[in-house]
């Protein structure tokens, strides 16, 4: 079985076995993920794409991150922390109403991940929004999670 990483072609599928991922020609695509959870906050968009043009280089096909990020377990703020431009991901902390400004980073690092054949598992938020200051709820999460959908659909199809 040939596998083929250098450019992904979407959708990725379950095979039709349900035991390997496929591209949208049927072929197997082999997930090697690679974590970087503060992608979107802490890394410039130049540190960004020498990340991701290193990952891509040494054969990861997958890197995870968090849109909304805060500082990781344990370093958590009360809200979730700015991108290096300065921009909150969220207008007053709120994530029904996500900051333009914000995604328009987010943007750049999914479109040259995509021109170097990765593909991005964006969580929505880090976890202590939900569990621990409760700042998502089930309906700003649905408008956000939404949002995000729509925003990214290219991504996913």
């Amino acid at each position: 079985m040939s596998v083929s990483n250098s450019m992904t072609e979407f959708p990725i599928r379950i095979s039709p076995n349900g035991r390997y991922f496929v591209d949208a020609q049927g072929q197997p695509w082999f997930w090697l993920g690679d974590t970087a959870w503060p992608l979107y906050t802490q890394y410039a968009r130049e540190d960004a794409e020498k990340y991701l043009a290193n990952r891509a280089q040494n054969g990861f096909t997958v890197i995870q991150g968090v849109l909304a990020w805060g500082g990781g377990t344990g370093f958590e703020d009360k809200a979730p922390g700015p991108n290096p431009n300065g921009d909150l991901p969220w207008i007053d902390n709120d994530p029904a109403r996500p900051n333009d400004a914000y995604f328009k980073h987010v943007d750049h690092i999914a479109s040259y991940a995509a021109e170097h054949g990765l593909v991005l598992a964006m969580l929505p938020t880090w976890g202590y929004y939900v569990n621990d200051v409760q700042t998502l709820n089930a309906e700003n999460a649905h408008a956000y999670g939404r949002w995000l959908g729509q925003r990214y659909t290219r991504a996913c199809t």
